[in-house]
């Protein structure tokens, strides 16, 4: 600071006034310039934190809009169960007020069978079909819904009767129509994922 005053007096006592006039508006322009850039700089240090905020909720928020969407699947599309489920997380963690990682815990939950999701099973049939009561079922060639279980399996009627067997393992007391529709059920939700 003392030679910058230094050399304005030098100027002063040597110069004539329009150079000391000169030479002081020049170096006020000069301060004018830098506080304009110091502006300028601190300006855009504050938008680019700002913007990389920004991108930091949006990248956040776009996780989370999967997990949510993820979550719905897997409730089979039932947005109350799926509300449920969170709830029952977020009372279970009542400290934890961040939504991702409760849908996080909601979805591990859910695959470590702690929450149930709905049961993979199709609509109830509106028919008064008498169940069956043997264990063993084999594929029947002569019906609209066994030639579907056959396109889909490519024909691979093992495979189709091994599915029917393990559906009236898992449910007894059903009809075999019911069994019929829950091996598509499944066949066609596992193709979907």
């Amino acid at each position: 600071m003392n030679q910058f005053l230094d050399f304005l007096t030098y100027v002063a006592n040597n110069y004539p006034p329009a150079v000391f006039a000169l030479v002081t508006a020049l170096l006020g322009l000069l301060g004018f310039i830098c506080l304009i850039l110091i502006w300028l700089l601190f300006d855009y240090t504050s938008n680019f934190l700002r913007q990389s905020q920004h991108k930091k909720l949006r990248r956040r928020q776009s996780i989370t809009d999967a997990m949510e969407i993820e979550l719905l699947k897997r409730c089979r599309g039932d947005k109350e169960l799926a509300i449920k489920l969170f709830r029952q997380t977020k009372e279970r963690y009542p400290d934890r007020k961040d939504k991702e990682w409760l849908l996080y815990k909601t979805l591990g939950d859910l695959e470590r069978g702690q929450a149930t999701a709905p049961q993979d099973t199709p609509r109830k049939l509106t028919t008064s079909a008498k169940p069956q009561q043997q264990n063993n079922i084999t594929l029947k060639t002569n019906g609209v819904l066994e030639s579907k279980i056959l396109r889909l399996l490519q024909g691979d009627r093992d495979v189709a009767t091994r599915l029917l067997k393990n559906v009236k393992q898992r449910n007894p007391g059903q009809s075999y129509e019911w069994y019929l529709q829950k091996v598509i059920w499944d066949l066609e939700r596992d193709r979907r994922i």
